[in-house]
């Protein structure tokens, strides 16, 4: 059954407790992710977005890193409670999705449009912001 956008929308929620159980395979999870960075339209076509996917040992480490970075800038009573909420609500899912915006491509659009340079990192920006929401959708819905 096909939802519209509106009814997508009202269905997507915030989950803080995430579980390794998926309701879908990795393929289709790829697939989204492929289908979002190849659809969601950017400024001038510059197409600057890039999307990292974790998943199994390699999402571990990730949560793992970030704790160990947490810890050594935080006092013991804050890094405790900075990590069981790493552990609760990132680590415990069954993957990270890792946004970033390509800075090459980004120059490189600064030299072929001089007249809108400034603009092109605020275009980035909303570039991923709206590949963000469109996944998260995405994969709400799936």
């Amino acid at each position: 059954m096909e939802r519209s956008l509106e009814e997508v929308l009202k269905k997507r929620r915030s989950r803080y407790k995430l579980e390794r159980e998926i309701e879908v395979g990795e393929e289709r999870i790829i697939e989204l992710l492929r289908e979002t960075v190849t659809h969601v339209p950017s400024a001038f076509n510059s197409q600057s977005t890039r999307l990292v996917l974790l998943l199994g040992e390699s999402h571990n480490k990730f949560w793992q890193t970030v704790s160990d970075a947490i810890a050594r800038i935080t006092p013991p009573e804050v890094n405790e409670k900075s990590r069981k909420k790493i552990q609760a609500s990132f680590a415990s899912g069954y993957g990270t999705i890792l946004f970033f915006e390509d800075g090459a491509t980004i120059e490189r659009m600064k030299k072929e449009f001089p007249l809108y340079a400034d603009d092109f990192p605020i275009y980035s920006e909303h570039t991923s912001a709206m590949h963000q929401i469109i996944l998260w959708l995405l994969l709400a819905d799936a």
